[in-house]
């Protein structure tokens, strides 16, 4: 992936970010998508993925159901990350939220796999 490492927008929702995940080796990356940020509340309700109060699910495939009734506060400076492939995704679902210092930068263009190379 080419990730942009410049002054990152306030508003990271739906974004692709690259970060260190907490306690691994310095050159230790991973890429997820941003589904809410301080201040929200994320919740798993019928296999969907919610924020805020709202009754729309946020787009996705179903989840695992041993993430039903779950919920997450957003701390300060805090990002709530899943992968695309939720399924097969480690992430805030296991981990709770990262801390928006630990992120590198943008995800803004993917070269694998290759049938979904381009910009993000």
């Amino acid at each position: 992936v080419l990730v942009w490492t410049g002054k990152l927008p306030e508003d990271l929702r739906n974004q692709i970010v690259a970060f260190r995940p907490a306690g691994t080796e310095q050159g230790d990356m991973l890429t997820k998508r941003v589904v809410a940020q301080e201040g929200d509340t994320v919740r798993i309700k019928n296999s969907q993925l919610y924020v805020g109060v709202t009754d729309t699910p946020v787009p996705g495939p179903e989840m695992d159901r041993r993430f039903n009734r779950k919920t997450w506060e957003v701390g300060t400076d805090q990002l709530f990350v899943v992968g695309d492939n939720r399924n097969n995704s480690r992430d805030s679902r296991e981990d709770g939220p990262i801390e928006r210092i630990n992120v590198v930068g943008r995800v803004v263009y993917r070269v694998l796999p290759w049938a979904k190379r381009g910009k993000v």
